[in-house]
């Protein structure tokens, strides 16, 4: 088997033909190249450090079913949604994706702006294993706009549609705020989709089940609190 440091070794030598294999390109502005090379060296280190300080799949296990079995936590481990008839669809949460991938450890989250207009900004979210070198990315909308149902003063609508319950709502022009916050939304939820493809399927198959009895259990010791 690899040794830790045989390993730390491969790793800082893939770092460095990176640095080798990409020269700094004529016409990029001194701003731009130090910013792609400042980034570029914090993944280079991450990678070093991944590989000296390789996860233990058990240890992780156990430190994620532990977050599970906490009534709070679990509370907010799995989304749910109605589907029609009075079924409703469950899944893991964003909030358990991020106890996932902070004990998992040594896993890279990057997000940047692909394209940024006058309508929409589009921003690329991707989670790397850098044990592994598995990456998955999704690119994801961002409208620069929000929905209203009364227009408050000195708002200009840029146009009116029907929601999914019937009610005209007015189309404005976000603020900086609104789209941050929007933002931050879709990207929690594509590092969710990205995040927990990386997370081992047993595992992630038995933080869901410990959710579900930790969530029963709380309520036969609290019924009148769970209705």
């Amino acid at each position: 088997m690899e040794s830790s440091h045989n390993k730390a070794a491969a790793a800082q030598s893939r770092a460095l033909a990176l640095n080798d294999a990409d020269p700094p390109s004529v016409g990029i502005d001194a701003p731009s190249a130090a910013a792609a090379s400042h980034a570029r060296a914090i993944v280079e280190a991450r990678l070093i450090v991944a590989m000296k300080r390789p996860r233990d799949i058990d240890t992780m296990r156990e430190k994620i079913l532990r977050d599970c079995r906490r009534p709070g936590f679990a509370a907010m481990a799995l989304w749910r949604r109605p589907v029609g008839g009075g079924d409703e669809k469950e899944g893991p949460s964003i909030r358990l994706a991020e106890s996932c991938i902070r004990h998992m450890g040594n896993l890279d989250i990057e997000t940047t702006t692909q394209y940024d207009g006058a309508d929409q900004r589009l921003v690329r979210i991707a989670v790397t294993d850098l044990e592994s070198n598995v990456r998955f990315a999704v690119d994801v909308a961002v409208p620069k706009t929000v929905e209203r149902r009364k227009l408050r003063d000195g708002d200009v609508p840029l146009g009116t549609r029907t929601n999914a319950t019937g009610q005209t709502v007015y189309v404005i022009a976000a603020s900086e705020d609104a789209l941050a916050t929007k933002q931050a939304a879709l990207a929690s939820k594509a590092i969710r989709t990205c995040g927990l493809r990386l997370v081992p399927a047993d595992v992630l198959d038995e933080a869901v089940r410990l959710v579900r009895q930790t969530i029963a259990d709380e309520a036969a010791q609290d019924p009148d609190g769970a209705r």
